[in-house]
């Protein structure tokens, strides 16, 4: 029987989702609904996907390992902990390393922490399906979704629509975070898909194909395990530059489900209000569509329109919808005060 272990990606600080996020209360550490955090859930979904609870795993920064094992250490097996971030190709790398210690003949789903997913069966059966296609095929399996709008914050996959087989597509092509031009074409095609950023693979297949496709890094990696090579050293690199874009190994399953990549205050914020029905009814006089976070005061809004507003205990934070990706600009001026 192929054991299945689920990593967890969970070492960002969440710059886009200030002042809720910072440094010692990271994003995927946050109450986000029923009081459970990003986290939470991301486990809870793992739990009918990996062989037991000791194949979980969070990777994570040594700076947030004592955070992430005071709040999950108990529902998980283990944590893999980076001396510091150096973007998701090492950070997967490290986690195949560990997990192929343990067990050579492993099969791996790796997934962000801060996805939500409230379809948790839906997702279980096309992991499932993905997980046995893999046990038997030197493949990195992938997820994409049928763009529902025009969504400029995602990179694309572009299939074979005539490559399928098992459930599953041949990778024509990857896309990047396109202008809102081209994500409105890639809404109307039937080979395109949001790139969900979740990945599947045997232990010893992930490894082979950052051999392949990132040779530097793979042997930084190694040098670094035993002890000759500095982690600062190795690439600052994603693992779909390093990795997926350059793989002629890959296949990519088109799921049927509900997904959020919970990136910003807005996406936040607007998920809180639909499921958690928890955000603070804002008063609008000659207002519309704005939404607020408060623990202690009420808002009220005047004159104005679409507005995020987010208040904690030392932050207040008011920005236009349409401009929440640009919160994370907020940390970086922050630091710039501080220094």
């Amino acid at each position: 029987m192929t054991t299945v272990y689920a990593g967890i990606m969970a070492g960002g600080v969440g710059t886009r989702l200030w002042p809720l996020s910072n440094k010692s209360r990271p994003k995927q550490l946050i109450p986000f609904l029923n009081n459970s955090s990003l986290l939470d859930q991301a486990i809870e979904r793992v739990m009918s996907v990996a062989t037991a609870p000791e194949t979980i795993f969070v990777v994570t920064s040594n700076e947030q390992e004592a955070l992430i094992n005071n709040a999950v250490g108990n529902s998980i097996g283990f944590v893999v902990s980076e001396p510091e971030g150096r973007n998701t190709a090492p950070a997967l790398l490290l986690g195949c390393y560990r997990v192929f210690q343990k067990d050579p003949e492993a099969v791996i789903i790796f997934l962000p922490a801060d996805h939500f997913i409230p379809d948790v069966q839906a997702f279980t059966a096309i992991v499932n399906q993905a997980v046995a296609y893999v046990a038997v095929h030197n493949k990195i399996a992938l997820f994409g979704l049928k763009p529902r709008s025009a969504a400029i914050g995602y990179g694309y996959i572009q299939t074979n629509p005539t490559s399928q087989n098992d459930g599953c597509f041949s990778v024509a092509q990857f896309h990047e975070k396109p202008t809102l031009a081209l994500a409105q074409a890639y809404a109307q095609r039937d080979d395109m898909l949001w790139n969900m950023g979740i990945f599947v693979a045997k232990a010893s297949t992930f490894l082979q194909e950052f051999k392949t496709c990132a040779p530097m890094l793979s042997l930084a990696m190694q040098a670094y395990l035993s002890g000759t090579c500095a982690y600062a050293d190795l690439e600052n690199i994603s693992v779909d530059y390093a990795v997926m874009e350059k793989s002629c190994n890959t296949v990519v399953f088109a799921a049927d489900l509900e997904w959020y990549d919970v990136g910003n205050v807005y996406t936040f914020l607007q998920l809180k209000e639909t499921y958690a029905h928890d955000n603070v009814a804002v008063i609008n006089v000659d207002a519309t569509g704005n939404m607020a976070y408060s623990k202690k005061k009420f808002v009220a809004c005047i004159g104005v329109d679409d507005l995020c507003i987010i208040e904690t205990d030392d932050a207040l934070l008011i920005v236009k919808k349409d401009k929440a990706e640009l919160v994370k600009q907020v940390s970086v001026k922050i630091n710039e005060l501080t220094l």
